[in-house]
């Protein structure tokens, strides 16, 4: 095994007995201490006995006896755990370029839809008739009941708990054009009704309305026959849907459902994310001055930038039933038409640890088949 004197080039144990001897003969005579085996092995005169001390130039102020040694016994070899923590911090630091990815799907189905006629939404007045004391139960306009209520627990109108402000409608049946329903919204009851109370609340009647979002006003359409209560209602805008019939021989229209699949992923480099760690300690540690701002941009500057994929997946299906003299030949004949699409579309982007917000994305990439068209002429009594 290699040993310090030879690393740092200096005689090896061959010479020392050789040099410690002649150091014995210049200046301690046979009998004198062997002196510092460092001192020895590089030349140099070693402690000087009490015989000789203060004589000569390598005398004065030395006392006798052997000198303490530089390096001890034993510890000639112990360079080997610096070369070993190299070693291993090499090792740890390959080890860390190993890919971090966290990837997430998304997979869901829209429902499908179908209609025999198109479909409008129409705002029209609605001017509301006698004002007849509203109970629980009554109809509203839009083809729900004023439920639940639950109406006044001590005042009966023609069997009825009376209905005021302060109580509840049912979830409005109708629907807008897109299908988005009409909600009744809490505590929006309007009426005109300023002296007529029942338990301290005015009571509603036919004509007063509940606002829906989505829907605007949404008017009470009935009531006690035998009992008014205060003045009129006032009008209100309203929405109506009215279905026109498809064009042509359709007959009707529809889709099966529409089936969409996401998946994200996030990929970076764990020695990169150490290393976005140690920018920000620094930046603690310093306390966001020039020189750590510097420091941190510096370690940034040489890591990998964290790098972000989206795929999307898509599936639909779409029909339409045709009706009518489909060949000319004056008979009446059905005719379901479907067409299929699939689509896919990825786009990746990487993020500069320097500067998160801005991230150069890629251009989008799809892919979208031909849509696949296939017709069908079912028996007269499938629909």
């Amino acid at each position: 095994m290699t040993t310090l004197y030879e690393t740092m080039g200096l005689p090896g144990p061959a010479e020392r007995e050789a040099v410690r001897r002649r150091a014995r003969e210049a200046f301690a005579g046979p009998s004198g201490p062997p002196g510092s085996p460092l001192e020895q092995a590089m030349g140099l005169p070693g402690p000087m006995p009490a015989a000789t001390k203060g004589r000569g130039r390598f005398g004065r102020g030395i006392e006798g006896g052997a000198a303490t040694p530089l390096i001890e016994k034993g510890s000639e070899g112990r360079w080997w755990p610096w070369v070993a923590a190299l070693l291993v911090g090499t090792v740890v630091y390959e080890a860390l370029d190993h890919p971090i990815e966290v990837s997430e799907d998304l997979d869901f189905e829209l429902p499908g839809w179908e209609i025999d006629g198109i479909p409008w939404t129409v705002d029209v007045l609605h001017t509301p008739g006698p004002q007849y004391a509203a109970r629980v139960g009554e109809p509203m306009l839009h083809g729900g009941m004023a439920l639940p209520g639950p109406g006044s627990a001590n005042v009966n109108i023609g069997g009825r708990g009376a209905l005021t402000v302060q109580h509840a409608v049912a979830t409005c049946p109708q629907t807008n054009v897109v299908g988005l329903p009409h909600i009744p919204q809490a505590g929006s009851w309007k009426t005109t009704n300023g002296s007529v109370f029942v338990n301290g609340a005015p009571l509603l009647r036919a004509g007063d309305w509940i606002f829906e979002h989505f829907g605007g006003c949404n008017p009470l359409i009935g009531g006690a026959p035998t009992v008014k209560a205060g003045p009129p209602a006032r009008p209100c805008i309203t929405q109506e849907v009215r279905y026109l019939g498809l064009p042509g021989p359709l007959e009707r229209i529809g889709s099966k459902g529409t089936r969409i699949k996401v998946t994200g992923s996030a990929r970076w480099n764990l020695r990169s994310m150490l290393a976005a760690g140690a920018a920000g300690g620094v930046m603690v540690a310093t306390g966001g001055s020039p020189l750590g701002r510097w420091g941190a941009g510096l370690i940034l500057k040489n890591t990998d930038p964290p790098s972000i994929e989206m795929e999307l997946e898509g599936t639909s299906e779409h029909y339409a039933d045709l009706r009518g003299d489909l060949d000319g030949d004056g008979e009446d004949e059905r005719a379901r038409l479907r067409m299929k699409n699939e689509c896919s579309a990825k786009q990746s982007a990487e993020f500069d640890p320097q500067n998160p917000r801005n991230a150069e994305a890629g251009d989008m990439e799809t892919d979208c088949e031909t849509p696949d068209f296939d017709i069908e002429f079912p028996d007269e009594d499938e629909r």
